[in-house]
């Protein structure tokens, strides 16, 4: 869900801040996270596609970690429903994708069907009401694309381990995910990381893989420019804009750049690209206190729920149906319904409502090579199958360059 910005006060007022910032807390440690194009309560949609706007598929290999493909979409055009069909073909003959239907305006029905094998898992509906509105979303725990959903009064993730010290190890990760040291990622080309180095101003490290050395300059919390110097400052303590300026140099060459946790994609328009991929992973705060609930399935049946809210943070039993209130909101949420093993069946629907985005559909090949049909929404992915392989892929604005710009 995209953040909703308040009058600044007078400090915020000398500053421009270089990143935007949103309402979510941002996951750390415990889970892969998504950030749901559809949001839960207090949605506000998003403005319709312009008539010059392009959209483009994303694709990358589960396997290798690696951005495989980007390719714009040949839409008739991005402000009426089409049907429309676009073959990509994927790499290495990993099969292909057919972008077959697109609706400009259109909103999620989701249901779950019982079932094991590929592409199968535990799942829970969590269901949000409150005086304004009411919300459902299904949850896959299986799924790192399909297991989070936020809003602007709360954020909720659903794991499912097999046993009490799975469960133990991801509550401990759970309590320190917001304050344990943020450090600088060395990734391979493949977007595998190589190792981590804490991103404590001093440090400096040799690189091996590279030959060249490492240097971290200076860390901001909370990253923003001063307009008056034209200097990065940090305009608050709060983790709400993380951002870290790293050296690298490789002989005679030097690279000075910043490293943002909220956009580790970020590359500055016309800079020649580090020599070795680097990223910041630090755990990213709200501007405001917002709850953030964990659901918890362990050994295929025991359900707890677990909070943090100001600094605290609690776990106890959960039942069906349970209604669990929302600090500082006058909003419930429950678990409606709990599958041990199903799939997830969504089809989008063109609606004109507020929370309506822009979706395709696409149709693949399964790992079997049975046909699969997947709809994305703009700004979100999903992980579908290919054979001998699984892929994510992703909807959302074209990037005319690989560089420049935000990503």
């Amino acid at each position: 869900m995209r953040g909703r910005f308040g009058p600044r006060d007078r400090k915020q007022q000398k500053t421009r801040i270089a990143h935007l910032t949103t309402t979510a807390v941002v996951c750390g440690a415990v889970v892969l996270v998504l950030f749901l194009a559809v949001p839960a309560v207090a949605q506000h949609g998003m403005h319709p596609p312009m008539p010059d706007q392009r959209f483009a598929l994303t694709v990358r290999s589960i396997e290798s970690g690696a951005d495989v493909i980007e390719v714009p979409l040949d839409l008739p055009s991005p402000t009426m429903p089409s049907d429309f069909s676009q073959h990509i073909s994927l790499p290495n003959g990993k099969g292909a994708i057919h972008a077959v239907r697109y609706l400009p305006r259109a909103v999620v029905d989701q249901t779950v069907e019982a079932g094991t094998g590929e592409g199968a898992g535990p799942a829970v509906r969590v269901s949000i009401e409150g005086p304004a509105q009411s919300f459902e979303r299904w949850l896959l725990g299986h799924d790192a694309e399909r297991n989070r959903l936020q809003s602007l009064i709360g954020t909720w993730r659903y794991q499912a381990v097999a046993d009490k010290s799975s469960r133990d190890l991801l509550y401990k990760q759970f309590e320190t995910e917001l304050t344990r040291d943020p450090v600088i990622q060395v990734r391979s080309e493949a977007g595998i990381v190589l190792r981590e180095i804490p991103a404590k101003p001093g440090m400096t490290e040799k690189l091996a893989e590279s030959g060249c050395t490492l240097a971290v300059v200076k860390f901001l919390p909370h990253f923003a420019i001063d307009d008056k110097k034209k200097t990065p400052i940090s305009i608050s303590e709060k983790r709400i804009n993380p951002a870290v300026q790293v050296r690298v140099s490789c002989g005679q060459e030097r690279f000075d750049r910043w490293l943002f946790s909220r956009f580790p994609e970020y590359t500055p328009g016309g800079v020649t690209p580090l020599p070795v991929p680097l990223r910041l992973d630090c755990p990213v705060g709200s501007e405001r206190p917002i709850p953030a609930f964990v659901i918890i399935t362990t050994g295929g049946t025991q359900q707890e729920i677990w909070e943090r809210y100001e600094g605290e943070t609690t776990a106890r039993s959960l039942s069906a149906g349970q209604a669990v209130p929302i600090a500082n909101s006058s909003y419930t949420f429950s678990v409606a319904k709990f599958v041990a093993s199903g799939r997830l069946v969504e089809t989008y629907r063109a609606d004109e409502s507020r929370r309506a985005v822009p979706a395709v559909r696409i149709e693949t090949a399964d790992a079997e090579g049975l046909p699969q049909s997947t709809w994305i929404a703009l700004g979100e992915k999903s992980i579908v199958g290919a054979p001998g392989s699984r892929m994510v892929v992703g909807f959302g604005n074209w990037r005319a360059t690989s560089g420049g710009g935000h990503p």
